[in-house]
């Protein structure tokens, strides 16, 4: 059990962390507009952290 939440916890920091660098780039050559952009992160982050809440259970 704990191995697995342990791999779930890792692989969800590693997937955030993989694609807020990607959406940081894209913000800074203007795609896409700041409108776009802060709701995209908001919902990286938060798909993160519900995949990180598996490990919980």
């Amino acid at each position: 059990m704990a191995g697995s939440g342990t791999r779930i916890t890792v692989r969800s920091a590693a997937g955030g962390t993989a694609m807020s660098p990607v959406a940081m780039i894209a913000a800074l050559l203007g795609r896409p507009a700041p409108a776009v952009g802060v709701p995209l992160q908001e919902a990286v982050d938060i798909a993160d952290i519900l995949n990180a809440l598996r490990a919980c259970s």
